[in-house]
């Protein structure tokens, strides 16, 4: 139960059986392989109502220490976080796949296809993106045997056919330092939505999974060509760390 000294503090009640719920996962109470007490039973035991636990419930799979598998129950999230350090750029176009390898990680790539297709995100206005055909280049990216990301790479078209090979067939930042093309503007900006179904399956997450994060990254603009990119990932499975100086 909420002991009655903790409710004095005037903090709203669905916060309290957050941090009680949170206390027990950091405890070792709940462990990932078992579903937790049912909504009925935290209310129970919490002496507070079904509607307080489940908003408390809500708030910790949005902050993906739970997950709810349907027909089961909801579980502790056992998932692992990787975590980019962005101060640690060793070039212009080091990524999560280098950092991955940096720190001791496996990390494998799939091209998953190759196709004409536009950059349709709204996100993309924000960079004036080039009006012209675009190759699409869709990679997934596994840190570790999970899936971390799912990038597309947009290529304005149109270029040589060994650089479309080229990129088909490596990271584009391995493909950027062969060419010697240098990093002409760099915007980076973040946003999250739902997944849709293909990134449910790609990613391993649940449709509608509310917090899939999208980093835009416009890589070199030059005056034949334009890249831009954007990297798909769980919120929950991916992090960014910069330290700033004083």
């Amino acid at each position: 139960m909420i002991a009655r000294s903790r409710l004095g503090g005037g903090r709203p009640l669905y916060e309290i059986a957050r941090a009680t719920i949170e206390e027990r996962i950091k405890a070792g109470v709940y462990k990932p392989d078992e579903p937790l007490p049912s909504v009925l039973a935290l209310a129970s035991e919490l002496r507070v109502s079904g509607i307080t636990v489940r908003r408390a419930l809500t708030d910790l799979q949005n902050a993906g220490l739970l997950r709810t598998v349907p027909g089961l129950g909801t579980f502790v999230n056992s998932t692992r976080r990787f975590v980019r350090h962005l101060n640690r750029v060793r070039d212009q176009h080091y990524g999560a796949f280098e950092e991955a390898l940096h720190i001791g990680k496996t990390a494998t790539t799939k091209t998953l296809s190759v196709e004409l297709r536009d950059p349709q995100d709204p996100a993309f206005a924000q960079f004036n993106v080039a009006n012209a055909k675009h190759l699409c280049i869709n990679r997934l990216i596994m840190i570790d045997g999970e899936a971390m990301a799912l990038e597309h790479t947009f290529v304005t078209m149109p270029i040589d056919q060994d650089f479309i090979d080229d990129l088909s067939n490596d990271l584009m930042y391995r493909v950027l330092r062969k060419r010697n093309l240098k990093l002409s503007d760099n915007h980076l900006y973040f946003d999250a939505a739902p997944a849709s179904p293909q990134l449910s399956a790609l990613l391993g997450v649940s449709v509608g999974y509310p917090t899939i994060r999208h980093f835009y990254n416009p890589v070199v603009k030059s005056g034949d060509f334009s890249i831009y990119g954007v990297s798909i990932s769980p919120f929950d499975r991916l992090a960014y760390k910069l330290d700033l100086p004083i």
